[in-house]
């Protein structure tokens, strides 16, 4: 019963400081847009190279320095959205010059974080790919479970500055500590965010049938029709974060006098 009356409490009280921070700060749904455009054109970028990396004799060298180039503006971009995130989390005033200094904040957290997942998932897929043709469900399940039970690794970053290493193991500590506090909520927001996605680029898809950059055409418009939901959601997850990892349930229950404003 406890457990219940401190997840409505909780939850009550980040929606609404989560509803505040989006209504104060909607330059992070433009700069949201504007990163994903970068993102979006650099894995355009990096489809292309690969493709003609296949189709010529291109040296492996460039084809690699190209990666590392893509995979540092990816960087750069997740960094500045994630500097912005965090600045409207504290009660700042998100501006449109700030969009231009949190590049360099979390760059090195964020390059550490893409190449470990990237050789984690290698690793798993490895071990998991038997799995897959024995029993195809299972092998998404195990992975849905390593993605839940690492789900906190982003907020970690920005939020505790602790190094590679020690931000898995936190992040892993973290959500062990708050399994329905932290997935149930996620589970519900990004389960709903996933099936938006999937029927809005269905209905794209109609809309601009099959033709050269077509495909682009409606990862963009995706972009800007879901960015308000990706804002809400990496604000609410942020707020939640930030209150389950300094507090305990007997503490925010009896202090609730807090969630109820």
């Amino acid at each position: 019963m406890e457990a219940i009356k401190d997840l409505r409490l909780l939850h009550k009280r980040v929606k609404k400081q989560t509803i505040k921070a989006l209504k104060q700060n909607p330059t992070l749904i433009f700069a949201g847009i504007i990163y994903m455009f970068v993102i979006l054109l650099s894995n355009e970028i990096d489809t292309f190279f690969r493709y003609s990396n296949q189709m010529s004799s291109m040296p492996t060298i460039i084809g690699f320095v190209i990666g590392i180039m893509i995979m540092a503006i990816k960087s750069a971009m997740i960094s500045a959205y994630l500097y912005l995130i965090y600045k409207a989390i504290n009660g700042q005033k998100v501006n449109y010059p700030d969009m231009q200094l949190g590049f360099k904040y979390y760059l090195n957290e964020i390059w550490g974080l893409i190449i470990f997942v990237y050789f984690i998932f290698m690793i798993l897929d490895m071990v998991l790919l038997p799995l897959f043709f024995i029993l195809p469900a299972s092998y998404f399940v195990v992975r849905a479970i390593v993605f839940g039970l690492f789900s906190a690794v982003p907020e970690t970053a920005y939020q505790k500055h602790l190094h590679i290493g020690d931000m898995f193991i936190y992040a892993w500590n973290f959500v062990k500590g708050n399994m329905v506090q932290w997935l149930l909520p996620n589970f519900i927001m990004l389960g709903g965010l996933y099936i938006i996605y999937v029927v809005l680029r269905l209905e794209l898809s109609h809309i601009f049938p099959y033709f050269y950059g077509s495909r682009i055409v409606v990862d963009m418009l995706l972009v800007v029709i879901l960015q308000v939901l990706v804002t809400f959601i990496m604000l609410y997850r942020g707020f939640l974060y930030r209150i389950l990892s300094t507090s305990t349930m007997r503490k925010r229950l009896f202090m609730r006098h807090m969630y109820e404003d």
